[in-house]
């Protein structure tokens, strides 16, 4: 059974806004933190003092974490933490203490994401709205954050009805930026996802949005042998990538993934880290044709330089 890191910290008060969304955006892009509980204040005379916890990937190394979430709590203006030791979390039904907290949202001009409890678009929708019902799972993306609202206000962009789009999802998690290609009018999405706990979710979302046969998802992490893949099952060659992973992760991969002959949206970094990024994607064989920002968090969409064969 996994096991999972995590970490309790202790706050004498409870942080300015502003810094404790520096941290967690940091802890998020940098350290791969899976979620943060709190801080939560104190209930009034209770005489104890605000505490978050944080959930890593289960591949972390515990002896590392103090020294690194001390620094960074540091540089957002949140001085003074303390840390308790390192606890090792079994895996659990993380999806049901999401159900407390998931609620529909408008993520984009005409989309919304709800768990299948809620997932009835409100009186107020604007004309052309739809509905991603997402089922809060242990695979990332219920529409919540901002790199993934990034994602999806980008898709709008970048697909029309009947625009015969095929759509290659990188990191496709719980599926929910295929499934709203295709409910914006794409013909087919094809996902690859390296963690083989999400197929389950992805299909079971697939099926709720009456998807299920224009999605598809491929267990691997290499983008060619996901093409190769998906040629088998019918689906032709993409024309739209879309990205949502840290920095890291898709870094490696950029590679590869210029090989496709196709426009991708990239998000998963932070607004702090656009000039890097955009000299990374350049020095890649790409070069950004829209920006958009949401909170600490930025998306790219690049267009494709041709390679000297190409022209």
């Amino acid at each position: 059974m996994k096991q999972w890191p995590v970490l309790r910290i202790t706050l004498p008060t409870a942080p300015e806004e502003e810094a404790w969304e520096i941290f967690c955006a940091q802890a998020t892009a940098m350290l791969g933190v899976l979620g943060i509980e709190g801080p939560t204040s104190p209930a009034k005379g209770s005489g104890r003092n605000p505490e978050a916890v944080l959930y890593f990937p289960d591949d972390t190394d515990p002896k590392t974490l103090h020294d690194v979430v001390r620094a960074m709590a540091e540089r957002s203006g949140i001085p003074r933490i303390e840390l308790a030791q390192v606890e090792l979390l079994p895996e659990q039904d993380w999806g049901a203490g999401w159900r407390q907290y998931f609620r529909r949202t408008h993520v984009s001009e005409r989309i919304y994401v709800a768990p299948p409890w809620e997932a009835d678009l409100p009186p107020d929708a604007p004309k052309g709205a739809f509905l991603v019902a997402i089922e809060p799972g242990q695979a990332f993306g219920t529409g919540t954050h901002p790199t993934t609202r990034l994602c999806l206000a980008l898709l709008e962009t970048q697909v029309r009805p009947s625009s015969g789009t095929v759509l290659f999802d990188m990191g496709a998690g719980s599926g929910i930026l295929s499934i709203a290609a295709v409910k914006l009018g794409a013909d087919a999405a094809l996902g690859l996802e390296k963690d083989p706990i999400c197929r389950e979710n992805f299909m079971l979302n697939a099926q709720m949005n009456k998807v299920a046969g224009k999605v598809h998802l491929i267990e691997g992490s290499v983008p060619r042998e996901a093409l190769e893949s998906a040629l088998l099952l019918g689906v032709r060659p993409p024309d739209l990538v879309v990205c949502n992973m840290l920095v890291t992760e898709f870094e490696p991969q950029l590679p590869e993934l210029h090989r496709i002959p196709a426009p991708m949206i990239l998000s998963g970094f932070l607004t702090s880290e656009k000039e890097t990024i955009r000299d990374l994607v350049r020095t890649n064989g790409y070069y950004v044709t829209m920006e958009r920002d949401l909170e600490e968090w930025s998306a790219f969409v690049l267009a494709r330089e041709p390679q000297p064969k190409d022209r």
